[in-house]
Parts: C-alpha cells; structure tokens; sequence
C-alpha cells in the first residue's frame, strides 16, 4: 500500500481532479500526502502562500469540503527551482512510493505524459508517477496492463499491486504480437497466460488476458477502445521498446486522445 505520495501541482482548478485522487488514494492519512507547488526562482514562496505562510484559497477550499474538521491535512510544500528537479529530489527526500501529477496544460494526450515537465519527471526517476487525466469516481475499477513479457513490464504489475492500485479491480493484460494476416494467436495466448501466472507479477488468479496482432501503438488503441479502462499501466523499458512507447515520439501520436489516467513505473533498481 502507499505509505506516503508526493502530488505535484499548479493550485489551478484543473489541478482539482489530481487533489481529489491523491486523497482517494490515501483515505484517513491525509497528512502523508505532500502537496507541491514548484515557482520560478524569481518569484517570491510569500506570494504564493499569502500571509502567515497559508495555502492558496483553491487548496484551502478544497480541503475544507473533504476532510473533517480537526483531521490532519496534508503538507504543503512551495520550492523554488527547476520544477522536474525539485518534483524529483522532494519525492527522494520524502522517500515517497508515489509521484502524482495533474495535466500540465489543457487538452491533448496525457497533457501531462508529453508536457515537458513530467517527460523530464519520467525519464529522470525513479519512482512510479500517476498521470491524473479525469476526476475520480472512487477507486479504480477496470485497470488494462500493456505488456510485452519483460522483466519490466513483470515489475510494472507488481509495483502497481503493491501501491493498491489493482484491489477489487477488473485487470484486463494486453500483448501485442507484431504480426498480420493469418496469424496464428494460441501461442501467443497462452505465452501471456503463463507471464500473468508469474509470481513475479503479482497478478491475481483469473484476470483477463487478451493477444492483439499489430504493433503496440494500434494494439493500445483496441485495447483502450473494447475494454474502456479508468486506468492505463505501463512500464518504461522492455523487449520491445515500451520506455519507446510511453516516451518517444511515437506515443504522442499514439496517445494524444488518451483521456484517462496513466501509471508509469520505472525500471526495478539495479542492487
């Protein structure tokens, strides 16, 4: 389960959907929750946090209308800085499980995923980052794996699970078989079958799996389409390019319509 998160934001309105999901996420421990709010080295931390060093009205509001009165409220942190830098190094000084980001602008893909601060947070970490695209409905309840049978992509599952992130979750593990025409899909079926029976995964007994010839990106599209997921996970290296996928240039074509939310989990540390 997730001990501590660190949720960066802008204290914008379009931040609201973030907030609320860091305290889904969190129920009754708010106060392991630390809310971050990154400014340019040339403003001054006053003008942000008003007088006597209170959160901004939107913050304040926010947490008024969800958390009963005298419960603990998050930690509210303003830092100057290179904002992937300071996002990255306050998550390393908390030693937090979860790095949660809102969209860095309106529309588009993973407004966040390819916003250039949460690429740099991506590519730059080491922690798992969720990509908050759409206002919580409670927790998560169809979840779709993308996999291509790596080590990673095992590691991807399992980090998920450990954050809670699958609990009463309908899992759907996708895998895409670079291939057209008349192919032949059993064995790749049942490849993914014995991946998600793992116990390096983690993965629960009886979880739906699903084979999709074409390459990943079309793959995801069908996937996203037939199953319609509250949540996307995915791993950033593998076999077959999936740190190419998340980042590279193809997965802003590929994603652009994405409208829910994203976990991304880093490659396992080396010991």
């Amino acid at each position: 389960m997730i001990e501590s998160l660190l949720l960066a934001t802008r204290f914008t309105r379009q931040s609201v959907a973030a907030l609320d999901r860091a305290l889904l996420l969190m129920p009754g421990h708010a106060d392991r929750i630390g809310v971050l709010h990154v400014v340019d080295p040339e403003v001054s931390v006053a003008l942000v946090l008003g007088e006597g060093g209170t959160p901004p009205p939107i913050l304040t509001d926010w947490l008024d209308a969800r958390l009963p009165e005298g419960q603990a409220r998050p930690e509210v942190l303003v830092r100057k800085g290179d904002p992937h830098e300071v996002i990255l190094a306050t998550a390393d000084a908390r030693d937090d499980d979860l790095i949660v980001l809102g969209p860095s602008r309106p529309g588009g893909l993973l407004a966040g995923l390819l916003g250039s601060t949460t690429d740099r947070v991506l590519r730059g970490g080491t922690r798992p980052v969720l990509s908050v695209r759409q206002p919580p409905q409670g927790p998560y309840r169809r979840v779709l794996i993308a996999t291509d049978l790596s080590g990673a992509s095992a590691f991807a599952a399992r980090a998920a699970g450990r954050l809670g992130l699958l609990a009463d979750a309908r899992i759907r593990l996708v895998h895409a078989v670079d291939r057209v025409g008349g192919v032949d899909l059993e064995p790749a079926e049942a490849e993914l079958r014995a991946f998600a029976a793992r116990p390096d995964t983690g993965l629960p007994e009886g979880i739906e799996v699903s084979v999709l010839a074409g390459n990943p990106h079309m793959a995801l599209r069908l996937a996203m389409d037939s199953f319609a997921p509250d949540l996307v996970i995915l791993g950033t290296s593998g076999q077959s390019g999936l740190r190419h996928l998340v980042l590279g240039s193809v997965a802003e074509d590929l994603l652009d319509w994405v409208q829910v939310d994203v976990l991304v989990v880093p490659p396992e540390p080396e010991l």
